[in-house]
Formats: C-alpha cells, structure tokens, sequence
C-alpha cells in the first residue's frame, strides 16, 4: 500500500459511497496476496468484505460462487492469479502457462454459470507478459506486455461484437456506465458504449453517486 492509492477513486470505493455492497475474493497464491489483511487496502479500494483462498484457481471460484447469490453483495472483484504466477515460474507461452490459462477458462465458465439474471462480467487481465524483459518478466512496452484481453459479458452486451480502440482505463467508465452513474471527476478513459450497440458519440447516464 502506498500513500498515493489512496488518492484513487476506484469503481468500487464510489459503489460504497453510493450505498452498494462490494466483495473482493483474491488469490492467496499472486500478487495480491494478504491484501485481505490491511485495511488501508481494503478502504482505499472500496471493499466492504475481502476475502483471500489458496489452491488456485478453482478455490478462488468456490469462494466466489456463494457471494453471487441474489441477496448477495452488488459488485464483485475476483482475482485469478494463476496465468500470472505461471508466467513468472515457467514464461509466458511456456506449457504451463498455457495450462493454466485453460484451467481459468474452466473456472470463469463456473462464474458465468452461476450469474444473477442482469449482472454483466467483466473479464480483463492487468498485463501482459513476455516481452522485451523475456519470457518470464513484464512490464516493458512491447506488444506482448501492453496487449490484453477485456471482454464483456452479460446485460446489455451485443454480443459477437468486437471493441475497438479500448484502453483498461476505459474499463471503470464502462462499468459505472452499466450502472447508471457517469464516470467519476478525473477518470481517464471512454465507456465503450459500441459493445452495447450505441456509440461513443452518445452521452452515459447520470451523476455517479
């Protein structure tokens, strides 16, 4: 934790203000690991319940799977770490982590099994990997390290239609938009209204709470 995290407005920390519920499951195997266990974290960010499982994957999505009950919390951050430590234990694009990139799709298929009528997923990795620092680094600005997948699934989604010209930080926009709120002052980023069917020539909704 640092001091200038604090001075985000992340998606989730404007959702509790505006009176939503927020849940974080994470991974105790990646990075993010005992984030559960500062609460600078936890208020910085925006989650009222945070939760941390180990084993992977598949036990992350057991943890998941009770909080998207109908009576269960309004938004949900979900870490899967496991394509992340694959990377940096045998390379990106090695076999085991093309594994457990497969192992993952298996886990978010569970996920969308289990969504509330309504709700729209968002599935979007932080980085990417095996660029120009090699195959088990990241963090330069070659295109393996920049480019990543964001796909949207669920209310209001065309589906089949293809994102153009998307950023991450076009990625709160677009949630706070489903929402029914505006994005935030001072967030960066355009709410890609074409994966609904409009344009981004059109306005979102109202002020964010």
């Amino acid at each position: 934790f640092t001091p200038e995290m604090n001075r985000l407005d992340p998606l989730f920390r404007v959702g509790l203000r505006g009176g939503r519920s927020t849940a974080a499951v994470l991974a105790a195997d990646g990075h993010l690991a005992r984030f559960d266990e500062i609460l600078e974290c936890r208020l910085a960010f925006g989650f009222d319940h945070v939760a941390s499982a180990s084993g992977g994957a598949s036990s992350v999505v057991d943890s998941v799977l009770p909080l998207l009950a109908e009576d269960g919390p309004d938004m949900v951050f979900v870490h899967l770490a496991d394509p992340d430590v694959a990377g940096h234990q045998s390379g990106w694009g090695s076999e085991m982590w093309r594994s457990a990139v497969r192992h993952l799709d298996d886990q978010i298929a569970r996920i969308v099994d289990a969504l509330p009528p309504g709700t729209l997923l968002a599935v979007v990795a932080a980085h990417g990997g095996g660029g120009a620092f090699g195959s088990f680094l990241h963090g330069s600005t070659a295109s393996a390290d920049l480019e990543v997948p964001l796909v949207l699934y669920g209310a209001g989604v065309e589906s089949g239609s293809t994102l153009q010209d998307v950023d991450l930080l076009d990625l709160a926009p677009t949630l706070a938009w489903s929402l029914g709120w505006r994005p935030a002052e001072g967030w960066d980023g355009a709410v890609l209204l074409d994966g609904f069917g409009g344009t981004r020539s059109q306005q979102p909704g109202p002020t964010v709470p």
